[in-house]
């Protein structure tokens, strides 16, 4: 009897450890192929960038390649392409100057044009058109704009905690640049604008060669100063779908 009880305790003990040790030898692989998709539901200021209320919706495609591991994080290359890129912009239809309750200048747009605020009301002051005073600008919302492009990142790096486990935390940092049908944020700006994005993530493995991964970063475009640069910083959802060899 007491050997059988000993053979038990034995069994339950090591039994976990033993599917933990089978379980760490599948999740790690030297490449990865996905499809990707993120979504930026606003924009304001953050850390850089001062256009407001810009929405950009991406899909594409994301390979990765293990650099090295070491002390239990791996770190990946990072390429991805995006070859739908939309962006919405907010207009206004109507931009009003004002000091002490009068008018001193006033412009109408129909439909609208793209605004650095996003135009509901009260849009901060203008000190240039009547020094030493500053005028405040009040906007009129008009319809939003659509812009669309393509977008690649094809210098990118993530680190992976837990490698060799199902459920991976990330951390991934990526640079490349934007290009579009029309200068965004705004008319002035640029047609071709980078792009910086960084955050962690959770990746997790549907079987032994496929993972879905989540991810929330802070994002970052602009023209580098090379034109009128109000520059954009949003929060993005990106998840991906990948396959692992």
């Amino acid at each position: 009897m007491t050997k059988w009880l000993v053979f038990v305790i034995l069994f339950v003990v090591f039994s976990p450890f033993h599917a933990f040790t089978q379980d760490s030898l599948k999740f790690d692989f030297k490449n990865s192929y996905g499809t990707t998709a993120s979504f930026a539901p606003n924009s304001h200021h953050i850390f850089i960038g001062e256009s407001e209320g810009r929405s950009i919706t991406t899909s594409g495609f994301e390979f990765t390649h293990r650099i090295f591991e070491k002390f239990g994080v791996k770190f990946d290359y990072v390429a991805n392409i995006e070859p739908y890129y939309r962006e919405s912009d907010p207009t206004a239809s109507q931009m009003v100057e004002t000091f002490n309750g009068k008018v001193y200048f006033s412009y109408t747009a129909n439909p609208g044009i793209r605004t650095i605020v996003n135009p509901n009301g009260f849009g901060g002051y203008d000190c240039s058109s009547l020094p030493p005073l500053c005028l405040s600008i009040y906007y009129t919302p008009g319809p939003s704009e659509i812009t669309y492009g393509f977008a690649t990142t094809p210098l990118g790096v993530r680190a992976v905690m837990l490698p060799h486990h199902r459920i991976q935390p990330t951390f991934a940092a990526n640079t490349g640049y934007v290009i579009t049908e029309r200068a965004i944020p705004i008319d002035g700006a640029a047609f071709v604008n980078y792009q910086l994005s960084l955050g962690p993530g959770i990746q997790v493995f549907t079987s032994k060669n496929t993972s879905l991964r989540g991810e929330y970063l802070f994002r970052h475009i602009s023209n580098g100063g090379s034109s009128i640069d109000p520059g954009i910083d949003q929060g993005v959802f990106r998840i991906t779908f990948s396959y692992h060899r």
